[in-house]
């Protein structure tokens, strides 16, 4: 599936670039909802995963930029690996967030979700965030 911009992602973009909101640390999260991203995405559309061993990543590393017509920034690829034999659990996607306000910034739903439940199974997100 196609990674969404929420409405609120790209309001905060508008805020940052005139200076009226402060920027903050962007998180990756995994979504276990069987839900559809929608531009109207908000933090409480998605249930976080919680498999053993999950924990949101900081994405703190640099992004890189690609130009031209449809520009997009891309973020190094992200590991979320299970510590344990668990119940199953479906991730139907991710999800980046403010790390203090909360606010979504984008969303992707995996084209084949993925299920969690030995220990060492990992999920692999190379998250993206495109211009409209």
């Amino acid at each position: 599936m196609a990674v969404v911009l929420a409405n609120i992602g790209k309001l905060v973009t508008v805020k940052l670039l005139v200076g009226a909101i402060a920027a903050e640390q962007l998180r990756l999260r995994l979504f276990v909802n069987d839900v559809t991203p929608t531009e109207e995405m908000l933090v409480f559309t998605f249930v976080e995963a919680s498999f053993t061993g999950y924990s949101s990543i900081l994405l703190n590393d640099t992004w890189v930029y690609t130009e031209g017509s449809s520009p997009y920034a891309t973020h190094p690829v992200k590991y979320f690996a299970s510590s344990a034999d668990q119940i199953l659990q479906t991730v139907y996607g991710w999800y980046i967030v403010r790390e203090t306000s909360l606010e979504v910034i984008a969303a992707e739903r995996f084209s084949t979700p993925p299920e969690i439940t030995l220990d060492g199974q990992a999920i692999k997100v190379t998250p993206v965030v495109r211009a409209l």
